[in-house]
């Protein structure tokens, strides 16, 4: 499947068309909209890709990363057909989709979800990304690593089940108690009129700023320290390593370190093929939640035409290998996905791995 699945379409274009109406649909629900919708923009990109080669059709929901738009979502796209959906991309919502999910007999097959508070669980819901957690101790080595000693950590929240315990984990494993954690970090809302500037200029003796939000909102904090003079240092989890950090942030961007949970930057094989087809289709390059969309579509492709949730999950976690991107995904009998987390730093306005 991967070797076919990596070649350009060879059907011609009534043919494609014919064959995505005689099969069921694939669901997309994902923040299509406000100023953290890249990641779900890109994921689906990435995921539509796929989709569409194999000669289905994917159809997308916009959840505007409400709860309640999530779940609606969900039903929507079980009512079209889906009975797999790909998504949701953010844990605040993840709650809500896979009790819709639930009730509707669709299987949730998340890019980018990585609550570990869903490890472990017999639910309707797989994922591609490991813990938050792991992402969280690997900030913590790297500030350990070093010698900061006056961190902010900065955590969204609308995300919190995500950006929260981010927060919480990288002070923790950083030396700072549970009950210093209001005086060590700063919970925001993300928006239109969001702005960094005051805080920056509010806290001169920090050393190092770990940002638990979205590449918008890191792409603001890194313009914010440059404004303000501060020295300090920029971290960020995972839902920072996005296109829009590089591109509001600038050449304030450069050097800031993220944890992500794949060697993004690296080169496989099959990891350039699908920045050559990326790029071809959508005319730039995909953020790494393209490439989660990517192996998400690929992993779940045995359960679409399944009849319910329950033979989906089976016919998909019944696969021997799967390495969507060169990088093997291996998922434990829940649905849940372990993968090594690898730092990366902006360097020349690109991600690259940190060695």
């Amino acid at each position: 499947m991967m070797a076919r699945a990596m070649l350009p379409c060879l059907c011609g274009f009534a043919l494609a068309l014919s064959a995505c109406r005689d099969n069921a649909p694939v669901g997309f629900v994902g923040h299509l909209s406000g100023p953290a919708s890249e990641l779900s923009i890109a994921g689906r990109d990435g995921a539509k890709l796929f989709v569409e080669q194999e000669g289905f059709r994917l159809v997308s929901c916009d959840s505007r990363g409400s709860p309640a738009g999530a779940a609606a979502c969900v039903r929507a796209l079980a009512d079209s057909g889906a009975k797999v959906v790909i998504g949701p991309m953010i844990s605040g919502v993840v709650d809500s989709a896979i009790a819709a999910a639930n009730s509707v007999g669709a299987l949730l097959v998340s890019p980018t979800v990585s609550s570990h508070l869903l490890i472990g669980l017999d639910d309707p819901f797989l994922r591609m990304i490991g813990s938050n957690l792991d992402q969280a101790d690997t900030l913590a080595a790297l500030m350990r690593h070093g010698g900061f000693r006056h961190p902010l950590v900065l955590w969204e929240r609308k995300n919190a089940v995500y950006t929260e315990a981010v927060a919480r984990r990288v002070l923790l494993k950083s030396g700072v108690s549970s009950d210093s954690f209001p005086a060590f970090s700063w919970g925001y809302t993300t928006g239109l009129d969001l702005s960094f500037d005051s805080l920056v200029l509010a806290h001169p003796e920090v050393d190092a700023f770990v940002l638990s939000g979205s590449a918008m909102d890191a792409g603001l904090l890194c313009r914010a320290v440059a404004r303000g003079g501060s020295k300090a240092k920029l971290f960020g989890s995972q839902f920072a390593m996005g296109s829009d950090l590089l591109r509001v942030g600038g050449a304030a961007a450069e050097g800031v370190v993220i944890a992500a949970a794949a060697p993004l930057a690296d080169s496989t094989p099959l990891r350039r093929t699908f920045l050559t087809l990326f790029e071809q289709r959508f005319r730039h390059p995909p953020a790494f939640s393209a490439h989660f969309g990517w192996e998400a579509a690929v992993a779940s492709r045995p359960g679409w035409s399944q009849p319910d949730a329950r033979r989906a999950k089976a016919a998909i976690l019944a696969q021997a290998r799967v390495a969507p991107l060169g990088d093997t995904l291996v998922m434990d009998r829940f649905g849940d996905t372990r993968r090594k987390v690898v730092p990366h730093v902006v360097r020349s306005g690109r991600f690259e791995v940190l060695r």
